[in-house]
């Protein structure tokens, strides 16, 4: 472990960082540092929510770099039948990743309302996808408000 990692170890033990669950630091894929703390282990179930957006926008960047996406600006339709799904729309239609990873969709996703389609408590399954209801404000819309 490197004096940085005993570093951030000894500070989450002595209660200095009390939000941190784990640390995991891979090489190669290999695990070279894996430590839990405040009774978590590696079967310990996260509801990482927010966290997740830095993970989508590093694999839509690998995936643009890959060559499996063509553009950013590549709208929903071209990746799902939305006429499948509830609240089907034109507006819906014209939503490219680029809006959903700046959180920029028009999504209906208030999570300070829990009457809000897109509240992270109303997106689980069966809802998923299909509950989000476009709502542009100011030309594109908002996720966030």
């Amino acid at each position: 472990m490197t004096d940085a990692l005993a570093a951030l170890d000894e500070a989450t033990v002595a209660g200095t960082y009390r939000d941190i669950c784990s640390v995991v630091v891979l090489r190669d894929g290999v695990p070279i540092v894996e430590r839990y703390y405040g009774g978590t282990g590696s079967e310990t179930l996260h509801d990482p929510r927010s966290a997740t957006k830095t993970i989508a926008s590093a694999v839509l960047g690998l995936a643009l770099r890959d060559g499996h996406l063509r553009s950013i600006d590549q709208t929903l339709d071209e990746f799902y039948p939305l006429d499948r799904f509830d609240n089907p729309s034109s507006t819906k239609a014209t939503v490219t990743l680029r809006h959903l990873v700046t959180m920029t969709s028009g999504f209906d996703g208030f999570d300070f309302d829990p009457a809000s389609p897109g509240n992270e408590e109303n997106m689980h399954p069966p809802a998923g996808l299909g509950a989000m209801d476009p709502r542009p404000a100011d030309g594109r819309g908002s996720s966030a408000r």
